[in-house]
């Protein structure tokens, strides 16, 4: 094996040991019985209720804040939630991610449906304190996994997005930005070999740390012509590494990645 395909190795591991670690988020689920019958299954299905959380045009930002309405297109519009179906235990898997700006605090009802439309099960999953870009999952024990078409879900209009550490409006940290840059390139662009480095580092054209009133954050520009997979690995693995791990002698709390016109297109904090 190559110096290059290790490296690439060791890489993924990590992103793998960050993407399976939700200590952090607290979730609990509460599982209801459902009749049963047959029908086949379409995993990776889930449909939005519109019945209880769409009839909230705006949320409050926080307790403290209450004044301060979200646009619900960067609220409630940004948590994913979907499901897959693990036959083998009976169980669905329902994942809900965090694609917005903020801390997301509140409660998911999902209900189970067959292929005619009848539910079939439901359940309730509670999340505390989701924060941007993160997930978390609930394994929901089904009566009949097999009468599982597809998944609704409603989030309760009493959730809250509270905002996450600023990452605007920073004053760069020059010498933090040098000792980061540099180690990001060693670890992950082949020490400036570009033969030993990895298949996505070359979109990253600078690398900055800055100081907000909340604490430093990563930003990371990329190049036009960045994927969203290469974008997603570099602001992972940032994270992963620099933020989450604290492989880094300065604390970060988030890591943003940018475009070169300075369109954010990854945000993940702690």
């Amino acid at each position: 094996m190559s110096e290059s395909d290790t490296e690439r190795m060791i890489t993924m591991k990590k992103l793998l040991a960050m993407l399976l670690c939700t200590s952090a988020l607290a979730l609990t689920a509460c599982n209801s019985e459902g009749n049963t019958s047959s029908s086949n299954v379409s995993s990776n299905s889930s449909t939005r209720d519109t019945s209880i959380s769409e009839s909230v045009s705006s949320v409050s930002a926080s307790a403290d804040s209450s004044t301060e309405k979200l646009d619900r297109a960067e609220t409630y519009d940004k948590i994913q939630v979907t499901m897959e179906l693990d036959e083998v235990m009976s169980q669905a898997i329902v994942s809900i991610e965090n694609e917005s700006n903020y801390i997301f605090d509140g409660s998911v009802s999902v209900y189970f449906n067959d292929s005619t439309g009848m539910q079939r099960d439901s359940d309730v999953i509670f999340v505390e304190e989701l924060t941007p870009g993160n997930f978390t999952y609930a394994r929901i024990d089904l009566d009949d996994v097999y009468t599982v078409h597809e998944m609704e879900y409603r989030i309760s209009d009493k959730a809250t997005f509270v905002p996450a550490p600023a990452t605007d409006h920073g004053t760069m940290d020059e010498e933090a930005s040098k000792q980061l840059s540099s180690d990001f390139e060693t670890s992950f662009g082949g020490a400036g070999n570009p033969e030993y480095a990895t298949s996505w580092y070359h979109f990253a054209t600078s690398v900055e740390v800055y100081d907000s009133s909340d604490g430093k954050y990563a930003q990371i520009t990329v190049s036009s012509d960045a994927d969203s997979e290469s974008i997603d690995r570099i602001g992972n693995t940032i994270f992963a590494n620099y933020v989450y791990a604290k492989n880094y002698d300065i604390d970060l709390v988030s890591v943003k990645v940018i475009t070169e016109d300075g369109t954010q297109v990854f945000l993940r904090t702690l």
